[in-house]
């Protein structure tokens, strides 16, 4: 008899913060499986199904010899160019009209203590427009055009604080957190843009780790945090009008820290080392999922948002939460598996492709829209079967018939607990020892009351799983 069955609603319900939790998602923490392989180009055909993976592309070759920590994307100078800085002070162009590899502007002369800000700005009384890039304490600039040294001042703007310095662009002006204070590059009718290190404050001891808007408001966190001790420490988002002298509205968020602030319909999503919290100006933020701890190494850059998804970059994955496409649940996977630990996330919509630099200098490319090649995992929590039963049966029903290289392995537990062992005699379906089929059983006899399946796979992607087996004789 049949006794449940895995397909669409159950591959798109997410991952579950813990085995023993019969609410909530399906598949546990170290999934690493993509259900979304063609997201925005209008196709359905791999959308709820176990695929595995993109292949990341390491595309640092010997240009990238530094961590990406800032990027910026330039889309009307002659093409679709993508800017990043390394912690050394590397300055990379990557042209995104092509699969190419990055340029270093600035290999013989990398930029002094070079931080995670970047933007582009012009102002109405400049000919032309302007990157910036931000130092410990100064802000550089770079005029798009010129070969190093020519277009470039590193000392362009001075005298910010020695901190985290992430921008954000709204309207005709960009943010960025300096400290216990926010500083803004803006056009104030002159000549040229000019820049305010203190165009709002907060007391002494916080200090604006990400900020955002609402289409309205502008939107940071804020946090006091003097050893890392949640007891001790003080965590809020604040809402301001760009006007006032002070902030309109704050909430406080129960974390030691937010490592991002992303919009996504209105609604704000504030990224914890702990968990995601949702918030707007008139609603209190609430957690709305749980994260794995892996994600506390997760810093502001290394986030992006994909349709109404955010990406999370952390130690070997980018995870995802909430909607890749539409019309699906809002939920949680890890559909990008890469090498160290992401320090750079970008996700561009527009030629379906993601951007990953990790903490071991490298810069990786992937195709959101395709399914990999490489080895991928699809693990259950434990399925309660609500009785005793002899599982002798899984069938196994592919979205393509198999073809060459195409394999899959089968580990089951009775328990969370128990150790896994292989289901059936060779716990393996694979093109190899069955051919082009679309259909394909493992037949094993494993007496359990809840049922955990670990699913290896390369190539395949699974469509549906059918468990079959006989109520125990007790």
């Amino acid at each position: 008899m049949k006794l449940f069955t895995i397909s669409t609603e159950q591959i798109l319900s997410g991952i579950n913060s813990s085995f023993h939790n019969s609410r909530g998602g399906l598949w546990t923490i170290g999934s690493t499986f993509n259900p979304f392989i063609a997201p925005s180009s209008g196709s359905s055909s791999g959308i709820g199904i176990i695929n595995a993976s993109p292949d990341f592309t390491d595309i640092s070759g010997a240009v990238v010899v530094d961590t990406p920590i800032g990027s910026v994307v330039d889309t009307t100078t002659g093409g679709t160019f993508l800017y990043i800085t390394g912690d050394d002070g590397h300055f990379y162009k990557l042209d995104m009209s092509s699969d190419g590899a990055p340029t270093d502007l600035r290999s013989g002369t990398p930029i002094t203590t070079p931080k995670e800000g970047m933007a582009i700005f012009q102002a109405r009384g400049e000919s032309q427009r302007y990157l910036y890039y931000f130092q410990n304490t100064q802000i550089g600039r770079w005029d798009l055009s010129g070969t190093h040294p020519t277009g470039w001042t590193d000392n362009h703007f001075t005298g910010l604080t020695n901190a985290i310095h992430i921008t954000h662009r709204i309207f005709d002006r960009v943010y960025y957190t300096n400290g216990s204070k926010i500083g803004m590059i803006y056009d104030n009718g002159t000549s040229a843009a000019v820049n305010d290190v203190n165009v709002l404050d907060f007391e002494d001891d916080y200090i604006a780790t990400t900020i955002s808007d609402d289409g309205q408001y502008f939107v940071a966190g804020i946090t006091k945090n003097p050893n890392g001790l949640l007891g001790q420490s003080s965590t809020k988002v604040v809402f301001w009008d760009q006007n006032s002298g002070s902030w309109q509205r704050e909430w406080n968020i129960p974390a030691i820290s937010i490592s991002a602030i992303r919009n996504i319909g209105g609604i704000q999503y504030a990224v914890t080392p702990t968990g995601i919290y949702a918030f707007t100006f008139n609603s209190s933020p609430q957690l709305v999922q749980n994260v794995p701890t892996t994600l506390g190494s997760t810093v502001h850059n290394a986030t992006d948002v994909y349709n109404e998804a955010i990406l999370i970059g952390n130690s070997t994955k980018t995870s995802s939460y909430g909607k890749m496409t539409p019309n699906v649940p809002t939920a949680l996977f890890n559909p990008y598996i890469h090498s160290g630990t992401a320090k750079l996330v970008l996700a561009n919509a527009k030629i379906e492709r993601l951007f990953v630099g990790t903490s071991s200098d490298k810069l990786y490319r992937a195709n959101i829209t395709s399914a990999g090649t490489s080895s991928s995992k699809a693990v259950t929590t434990a399925i309660d079967l609500k009785d005793r039963y002899t599982i002798n049966r899984i069938r196994f029903t592919f979205a393509e018939p198999l073809a060459s290289g195409d394999q899959m392995t089968v580990l089951a537990a009775p328990t969370p607990d128990s150790s896994l062992s292989g289901f059936g005699a060779t716990n393996e379906i694979s093109f190899a020892n069955k051919g082009a089929v679309r259909v394909a059983n493992l037949y094993s006899n494993l007496e359990c009351e809840s049922l955990l399946l670990d699913i290896a796979f390369t190539g395949l992607s699974i469509k549906q799983i059918d468990v079959y087996g006989e109520p125990t004789k007790t």
